[in-house]
């Protein structure tokens, strides 16, 4: 009966180390994720501002022409 209560622990501890693995391969993608998102955050903050000051110097422009 030891043999079996043996096996069956080391099923268990394979078992525990395969989600493990997982879980480690799990939070490498979501890190990854994490840092696509920010730099998509980035290049979109960038092309905000740059948008924003275009538009002030539309507004000002504009200003500028009216009598």
């Amino acid at each position: 009966m030891k043999p079996t209560g043996l096996a069956s622990l080391q099923n268990e501890v394979q078992n525990l180390e395969d989600e493990l693995n997982a879980s480690k391969y799990t939070q490498e993608q979501a890190l990854q994720a994490q840092k696509s998102a920010r730099a998509e955050l980035f290049e979109v903050k960038k092309e905000l501002r740059m948008l924003q000051v275009l538009h002030r110097e539309v507004d000002e422009g504009n200003a500028a022409s009216d009598p």
